[in-house]
């Protein structure tokens, strides 16, 4: 049976650790616009699945 990737595992896991993030105007207004698009409630969620996808494109499990 495969393992579970890290991916997988973090989707089930609980979210409590917070990280502060500065970003400028445009670029949350970019991330809003993207987050709409995917139907994405969350800023938060926004960017776990933008950083998934990046790890993902890079090979990391």
């Amino acid at each position: 049976m495969q393992q579970p990737t890290l991916w997988q595992t973090a989707a089930m896991e609980k979210k409590d650790v917070r990280v502060q993030l500065v970003i400028s105007p445009s670029e949350i207004e970019a991330l809003d616009a993207w987050r709409a698009k995917q139907r994405i409630w969350s800023r938060s969620e926004a960017i776990r699945q933008l950083i998934a996808e990046g790890v993902k494109r890079d090979g990391v499990r």
